[in-house]
């Protein structure tokens, strides 16, 4: 699978020739491993949180959670590559997720869901859902770009 653990070092070891991986299939080997009696003494290495609904037939995305306030961090084979992991992992003390390689260059590439979240940041107690579409058209804006290609959209399809 590309994965191994380290409980001493308490290291989630990416094994080569491992460059793209998904955060299910590194959360899955750490259940795995937790699950081993051999490791019933060692701390789990990954918690996981989502799917939560959200409404209208849909859920939230999973996060998976490195157990880093008990030291756990991902660790890439060395050597000079991209590692791409697809999928939202976390720590849960906001370290980094991650330590070099024993030797060699890892860029790790996290590559997050898609699926977005809408968070009002109390601004003045109005959220971006309830401005006009009039206050989001100045000039050079990203909403005016929206705007001009959510138009042409509804040009071509005829509800215009």
């Amino acid at each position: 699978m590309g994965v191994e653990f380290d409980p001493y070092n308490k290291w989630i070891l990416i094994t080569a020739p491992t460059t793209d991986i998904t955060a299910l299939e590194i959360y899955s080997e750490a259940m795995n491993w937790a699950d081993d009696p051999d490791n019933l003494d060692s701390s789990q290495p990954m918690y996981a949180y989502g799917k939560f609904p959200l409404g209208g037939g849909a859920d939230s995305d999973s996060i998976f959670v490195i157990n880093a306030s008990d030291g756990w961090k991902i660790k890439p084979y060395s050597g000079s590559y991209q590692l791409i992991v697809r999928g939202t992992i976390i720590t849960d003390d906001e370290s980094p997720r991650n330590i070099p390689p024993d030797s060699g260059v890892v860029v790790i590439v996290y590559q997050v869901s898609s699926q977005g979240i809408i968070v009002d940041t109390g601004g003045g107690g109005t959220s971006a859902w309830d401005a006009l579409v009039s206050s989001h058209d100045t000039p050079g804006t990203f909403g005016a770009f929206v705007g001009k290609k959510l138009l042409t959209l509804a040009k071509y399809i005829g509800l215009k």
